[in-house]
């Protein structure tokens, strides 16, 4: 079987790339990364049936932004972890308060 040449040239590569900056950050970082890869499916498969492929699912690995958005997007990622760590603690902390206080009654 002869290999079809590279239907994804670096043009086609650019388009799928241009199409993904396109779409906001935020929205490929959120619920609506389910939608951007569905019609970065839709034009793969439309490209591919040229070659007789069919590409039945597509999926981001990385997605590399400008640097500004990089910085925003990880200081939100990382005030989010700061929270859920915050919560945490201060559960545990209630918690051990509880356990505490049941174990002073009881003695």
């Amino acid at each position: 079987m002869k290999c079809a040449p590279n239907a994804f040239d670096a043009d086609s590569q650019f388009q799928y790339a241009r199409r993904i900056r396109q779409a906001h950050h935020t929205r490929v970082v959120s619920g609506e990364r389910e939608q951007i890869m569905t019609v970065l499916r839709e034009k793969t498969d439309f490209d591919a049936r040229k070659i007789g492929v069919q590409v039945l699912d597509v999926r981001l690995k990385r997605v590399d932004f400008p640097l500004e958005i990089s910085d925003s997007v990880y200081r939100r990622m990382d005030a989010e972890r700061k929270r859920v760590a915050n919560e945490l603690r201060a559960s545990g902390a209630a918690e051990g308060e509880k356990i505490k206080a049941n174990a002073d009654k009881t003695a």
